[in-house]
Parts: structure tokens; C-alpha cells; sequence
């Protein structure tokens, strides 16, 4: 059996409108050799009972519930303790990932995952009906723009859904610091 080396995380709140999406474009990727774990912040709507039906049907699932109030960063957080693969995928209970997300970001982790320790993608502003209002372009595309925005003491500001990230590297740094939710992300 093939080694499974990303996790895919994601946290939940109140996300009856959206939640199905999500979880569907993650579990029908064309690669399938992964992780799944979903934490439902203490929703109170029917969140938890859709995502618990995802996981009834799909073993890669892995869901805990957790009750009361808590920000995005202490879910998270929650699930980055359970994660145990090398590398970690954000994915957000709102947003969408194209088919090839994680085919293409373990290739990109295959080529060059021993000179980095997180990454991202661009992406796209859907409005309700799925169509496609804008594009969202950001970080630096090469080791030279990101010396250039370190070396000028610059914010690198991937999109938070794409991100993926060597969980060794992000516990080193800290992780997430609830202190500054709702950017805790930066």
C-alpha cells in the first residue's frame, strides 16, 4: 500500500448552505490517497449532521464535533493536533477545490517539498450561483519575489483555503495564534 502523506483539514461553522459542496469537491479529487479530518465548531444548525452522514460513507473521514463557541484557529488547531501525515491541506467549508487540487500540490510536494515548508494557490470569488465574479492572485511565484518581499519586511499572504504545509515546520513556528483571529491565518 502507497504511503498517504497530506491531510486534508477543515473546520465548520454553521455551514448547512455550503458544507456538501465543500466536503464533495475534496472527496471526488483525482488523486484519492488521502486523509480527511472535519471539525464542526459547535454549529448550530444541521452542519454536524451532514458532515457526520459524509463520514458514515467515506472512510478517508475522520469528523469530531466539538460544542460550544470557538473560532475557526481553535478548530483547526484541534485537527492539525490529530494530523499524522508529513504535510496538511486547508480547505474551507465554503469554498470549492478543483478536481486536480491535491494531484497537483503532491506533485509540487514531490519536486520541491525538501526547499519549502508551505504554499498556495490562486484561486476564484464564486457568488452563489457558482459563477465566477473574480480572480484572486497572490504570493510570490518565485524564490526571487519572495526574497524581494522578505527582504523588504512584507507580509506573504498565501490564500488559506490552498494552503498546504509541512506540519513539523508550522509547529515549530507556533501554529496559530488565537490572539490575532481573525487574521490568525497571516
Amino acid at each position: 500500500m502507497v504511503e498517504t502523506k497530506i491531510t486534508v483539514v477543515m473546520t465548520a461553522f454553521n455551514a448547512e448552505k455550503y458544507v456538501s459542496e465543500a466536503i464533495e469537491s475534496i472527496l471526488t479529487q483525482t488523486e484519492t490517497n488521502f486523509k480527511f479530518i472535519i471539525v464542526d465548531n459547535g454549529s448550530e444548525d444541521t452542519t454536524s449532521k451532514i458532515i457526520e452522514n459524509f463520514a458514515k460513507k467515506d472512510q478517508r473521514i475522520s469528523f469530531f464535533q466539538r460544542f460550544g463557541k470557538s473560532t475557526y484557529v481553535d478548530g483547526r488547531g484541534y485537527a492539525i493536533d490529530k494530523v499524522d501525515t508529513e504535510w496538511f491541506a486547508i480547505m474551507d467549508a465554503d469554498d470549492i477545490s478543483e478536481p486536480t487540487r491535491i494531484e497537483r500540490q503532491l506533485e509540487y510536494i514531490e519536486k520541491y517539498g525538501s526547499e519549502t515548508s508551505a504554499f498556495g494557490t490562486w484561486g476564484y470569488s464564486i457568488n452563489n450561483l457558482g459563477n465566477i465574479v473574480s480572480k484572486i492572485e497572490m504570493g510570490p511565484l518565485t524564490i526571487k519575489e519572495y526574497d524581494t518581499i522578505i527582504s523588504k519586511n512584507e507580509a506573504i499572504v498565501p490564500l488559506d483555503p490552498s494552503t498546504v504545509i509541512k506540519k513539523e515546520t508550522f509547529l515549530k513556528a507556533g501554529g496559530y495564534r488565537s490572539e490575532t483571529a481573525p487574521a490568525a491565518d497571516l
